[in-house]
């Protein structure tokens, strides 16, 4: 996320599209790639990486939680 940061978003997604594919069963890096997806404005991306995120940790509260909320935001026409 340092790159993210710094404002690197492509940096910062090639960085976490990496760490994804390095451990498949991670959920981690997928929300990691929904933040930064969400702070370029990728709305889409930020909800497919959150959908993998909960896919992975299907419990977790956070992932359902920003699902929820990007659909929502998405529903309401993705601005904002």
């Amino acid at each position: 996320m340092r790159q993210a940061r710094r404002g690197h978003y492509r940096d910062a997604m090639t960085q976490l599209r990496a760490a994804a594919w390095l451990d498949e069963r991670a959920p981690l890096p997928h929300q990691y790639l929904a933040n930064v997806a969400a702070l370029r404005g990728d709305w889409e991306t930020a909800l497919a990486e959150s959908r993998e995120a909960l896919q992975r940790s299907p419990g977790n509260p956070l992932y359902r939680r920003n699902v929820d909320a990007l659909e929502k935001k998405l529903a309401e026409g993705g601005s904002g």
